[in-house]
């Protein structure tokens, strides 16, 4: 498959493989996953049929099978190479020219989404990326993807099937295989690599796996002419992709192969050829489909029109291939919207038409579930429709304003002066050439000015059949008037073809009258639906009112036992054919019953009349009533002799029948007392589980509602699953399981994290450590390995509890131990130096102890000295290098010089936490740099008597805030200090006072 091969390739869209699969679908996941080759050139798409509760689980597992990354897609998102996608729960994917979207599903409609899901996923794929497709198709029941298998074939892009034997379902690749629609079948650990060959430029299909198409072909014209003779629908011009894929269907239903057996079949059993009728008619559809779109169409179209129109002259529209009525009716419902809006008189007649009466009829009764209600808001729900039996019914007042009618846009005439025609996503099902015919016939039913509404699939080049674009995006078109001359051309052409084909098809209905069994279809009330051969032969037009009903038709001998007859094939849905009828011995009557679809029972029933000699019915003459009467008595009462022994034939015949009923009876019982004792089993099993559940349930809630901060890492430390409170130390997202937490950055500082849980991976110890988050708070970290078996460990469970309080009430005592240290020490340096003084040592050996208790056990690079007040003039005593001492000694004190000397001028304490920073410094700033100075705190020593008396000073060699310990610890050290300089002073006053004397 080369990237030049089509015209997708200019795409920026990336190539896409998408891979389906349902029941067993997990297991052949999980070998496809980890056999992956790297460099994978494509985006890859999953389509697993799973329950809602499996499906929350699909996108863990598939990462832990690949590296690559995974993402549950909920809404529009691009797709990327080298990357897989998959849709949430509860959601459908679907994908178009730009973007795979993710529909939200309700109730039912989750069932029937899940089915249609592969199949509907791969038709559009086909539709948009065409060669540049991979569908691969694996385990499940059914035959779904084989539909969208025959899409992508029809595209030009590959098929790959597991090999049957190696799947636990064989019904999937079986379905595409059966069909010839394979490219490469394969067991699942080889898919992979096969994806990435199909993605060089050097791939080429295998030359077997090109199909019989052309045979096919031929065979489904065969098939189509015998539609069209039967019910006068003519699927000619339709693409023979879909038609042979519903072919295709009956024949595994009827399980038959090939398709010219199965077109032998419908030639001689009118039963199956009346199912192939009804399955047909392609029926997709949904109310308000493409909500742009159609908020568009009102914007542009309906709006003007409606405020134009009046109750002479209405909005015409019509409804084209309506299906089963929700285009139509949300067209009525927007009309009667806009007549609400304006608050106008405006009225509309709505025509709505398909080739199929039966779709008609069901379109007309406007009965659809919940499920076929998610895009209709509350308020159209009340005010258009009504619920009953668990559906919803379209009123009566908005039924009333629409035209319901069986028409063939291919063969019949169009309606005319039409406002508005609406033919959505019908023109993708037919070959270019009946599509541009059909745009001719629209466009010769609009009125001039009018407006042609196409689906968001449709894009035609319709500037050259005489249209304008109103909106090119949502396919919205207005009539110009200007038809070129090829479009009325080819119609012609067209309708030559069709006249041709009407003559052969009545060629043969006349032969298939002529040899096929007389037949009539009935309901299951047993009213006529439609006459096959020469049924007219044997059904009898009683005098009075006309009847359909079949049993009114036929002779009254035979109403009896064909009534029981019927009565039988519907209940046990099985066949009945009555024999020995009366004056006619030789005719045979077979009724079959039929299903309209699978999930319902039979109702209706296809009577064939056939003859036992000939297989050819002869026409007997009719027999006047009273002649018929005596006849049969007389024929009764030569058949079963005297009364007598009819009697006691009638009472052997009911005791035997009263015996079986009493033994059939006996069966029921003990089959019930089975079935209770079962149910009683299966009751408390049912309350076990739900048991089981709430526990569960409640595990959850603790876990997701409280303070629980918890990651599980895998042994390759892949984020298996998190509590959310987790989010406050890890950016994570419900995506990012899978992702390793090596990609995470943390909120938190650790430098060990990752270390230390490759440490209980490899040696299963549990690690703990205190860490600090970027919030300011502090946690607890523990790892815990868990063990998947003995002696195995399968991954580390990671769990954070807020260590905050804690840690403060910590800090908290240690503070106050430091308080009760420094409190001692402070006590022990002041006793200390008061006993040196009064024991008259020198005043620079007291005060030195005060400065080393103030400096000791900082560990910050301080150093202090005091300094004295001698004649107004400061002096350094102790603590200073000689050479800073000299720059200080005999300075005054001013309120322009440094802290120190600031705080004594002031008389405060004065704490200068960076010198260079701190305009009283600046013409100290050079010295106190040389000296290795930056912070400096100043404290006034003064008496009791408030003399001041000295100073000490703090010098730090990088800028330095005090905390409060620092300040006590200098108040206690200035307080004694001041005692111990003004006991100097005095003592020396007393000695010079002394020798004066």
């Amino acid at each position: 498959m080369t990237p030049s091969s089509t015209v997708h390739s200019k795409s920026i869209f990336p190539p896409i493989v998408a891979i389906g699969a349902a029941a067993g679908g997990v297991v052949a996941l999980q070998k496809v996953f980890r056999r992956l080759p790297k460099g994978m050139p494509f985006a890859i798409v999953v389509l697993q049929d799973l329950t809602e509760g499996y499906s929350q689980r699909l996108a863990g597992l598939i990462s832990s099978w690949t590296n690559l990354p995974v993402h549950e897609a909920d809404t529009h998102l691009v797709p990327k190479i080298g990357e897989v996608y998959l849709p949430s729960p509860g959601r459908v994917l679907t994908i178009d020219a730009r973007s795979l979207r993710a529909s939200k599903i309700e109730g039912d409609r989750l069932v029937s989404a899940s089915v249609n899901m592969i199949d509907r996923f791969l038709e559009g794929l086909a539709q948009h990326h065409g060669s540049r497709a991979v569908a691969v198709i694996l385990s499940g029941k059914g035959m779904d993807g084989a539909a969208g298998a025959l899409c992508i074939r029809n595209a030009g892009g590959i098929v790959i099937v597991q090999d049957p034997l190696t799947a636990l379902h064989d019904s999937m690749p079986n379905a595409v295989i059966r069909r010839g629609l394979h490219d490469h079948i394969l067991p699942p650990g080889a898919i992979g690599s096969q994806i990435l060959a199909c993605g060089s430029n050097s791939y080429s299909r295998p030359r077997n796996a090109e199909g019989t198409e052309q045979m096919d072909n031929r065979v489904l014209a065969r098939i189509l002419l015998l539609v069209r003779v039967h019910s006068g629908i003519d699927f000619t011009g339709y693409k023979t992709a879909p038609l042979l894929w519903r072919v295709k269907q009956r024949m595994d239903r009827r399980h038959v192969r090939e398709i010219a057996d199965y077109a032998s079949l419908i030639s001689e059993d009118p039963v199956e050829l009346e199912s192939l009728i009804r399955d047909i008619p392609l029926h997709v559809t949904e109310f308000f489909r493409d909500p742009g779109a159609w908020a568009a169409l009102k914007e542009e179209v309906l709006l003007p029109l409606m405020r134009t129109a009046d109750a002479h002259n209405p909005v015409r529209t019509w409804t084209a291939g309506c299906a089963s009525g929700e285009e139509a009716y949300s067209l009525a419902m927007t009309l009667e919207d806009i007549k609400q809006e304006i608050d106008s008189s405006a009225c509309y007649q709505s025509f709505v038409t398909d080739a199929s009466p039966e779709i008609v009829h069901r379109a007309r009764c406007g009965v659809f579930a919940p499920s076929d209600m998610a895009t209709v808001s509350q308020r159209q729900r009340t005010e258009y429709f009504f619920s009953a039996d668990k559906m919803f019914t379209v009123r009566g007042f908005l039924r009333e304003q629409m035209v319901f009618s069986s028409q063939n846009l291919i063969s019949d005439p169009p309606f005319a002066n039409m406002d508005l025609v609406t033919c959505r996503n019908l023109l993708i099902y037919l070959e270019p050439s009946t599509a541009r015919q059909i745009i001719y016939i629209l466009h010769s039913a609009l009125r001039e000015g009018g407006y042609l509404f196409l689906g968001g699939s449709e894009s035609y080049d319709l500037e050259q059949s005489g249209f304008s674009k109103v909106s090119g995006r949502f396919n919205i078109f207005r009539k110009t008037g200007i038809v070129l001359a090829r479009a009325n051309a080819e119609h012609a052409a067209s309708q030559q073809r069709r006249n041709i084909s009407t003559l052969n098809a009545g060629l043969l209905r006349q032969a298939n009258e002529d040899f096929v069994f007389p037949s009539v279809l009935v309901d299951d009330h047993g009213r006529l639906l439609r006459v096959y051969g020469a049924a007219g032969d044997i059904l009898r037009i009683p005098a009075g009112e006309p009847t359909n009903t079949l049993l009114s038709l036929l002779p009254w001998q035979w109403v009896d036992p064909l009534r029981r007859a019927m009565c039988e094939a519907l209940a046990q849905d099985q066949q009945r054919i009555v024999r020995d009828l009366y004056d006619r011995v030789d005719l045979r009557i077979r009724v079959i019953p039929i299903r309209v679809s699978a999930e319902n029972p039979p109702s209706r029933m296809l009577l064939s009349f056939m003859s036992e000699e000939s297989g050819q019915f002869t026409l007997v003459p009719s027999v006047p009533l009273s002649e018929s009467v005596d006849q049969h008595r007389s024929g009764v009462r030569r058949c079963a002799g005297p009364p007598e022994k009819i009697q006691s034939s009638s009472h052997q015949e009911y005791d035997a029948l009263r015996e079986r009923l009493l033994a059939v009876n006996e069966e029921l019982l003990a089959s019930n007392i089975l079935l209770n004792t079962s149910n009683d089993n299966l009751h408390g099993a049912n309350a076990e589980l739900h048991e089981k559940i709430a526990q569960l349930e409640i595990r959850a809630e603790v876990l997701s509602s409280g303070e629980v901060m918890t990651i599980f890492l895998d042994k390759d430390r892949r984020v298996r699953w998190f509590t959310p409170a987790t989010t406050r130390l890890f950016p994570l997202k419900p995506e990012d399981v899978g992702r390793d937490i090596h990609d995470l950055v943390p909120r938190f500082r650790d430098p060990s994290f990752l270390s230390d849980i490759q440490e209980v991976l490899r040696s299963s110890e549990i690690k703990d450590a205190i860490v600090h988050g970027d919030d300011d708070r502090w946690y607890r970290r523990r790892l815990v390995p868990h063990e998947a078996a003995i002696g195995t460990i399968d991954g580390v469970a990671v769990t954070f509890e807020d260590f905050t309080t804690r840690r403060h009430v910590e800090n908290a005592l240690w503070a106050s131990e430091d308080m009760h240290r420094h409190s001692q020490m402070c006590l022990s340096s002041q006793k200390a130096a008061l006993q040196l003084a009064m024991n008259g040592a020198p005043l620079t050996e007291s005060l030195e102890i005060l400065r080393h208790t103030m400096t000791g056990e900082s560990g910050d690079r301080r150093s202090a000295a005091f300094y004295v007040m001698r004649e107004s003039r400061l002096h350094h005593l102790k603590g200073m290098p000689d050479a800073y001492a000299r720059y200080l000694n005999g300075a005054d004190e001013t309120l322009e010089s440094a802290s120190c000397k600031f705080a004594l001028a002031t008389n405060q304490t004065v704490t200068t936490c960076d010198i260079l920073r701190d305009e009283r410094w600046k013409p100290w700033a050079l010295v106190s740099s040389s000296f290795g100075y930056r912070g400096c705190w100043s404290f006034p020593i003064r008496t009791g008597s408030s003399q001041l008396v000295g100073a000490l000073v703090v010098y730090f060699g990088v800028a330095q805030t005090p905390e409060p310990v620092d300040l006590q610890l200098a108040a206690a050290m200035i307080h004694t200090a001041a005692i111990i300089i003004s006991r100097k002073v005095g003592v020396d006053v007393f000695v010079a006072n002394g020798s004066h004397v």
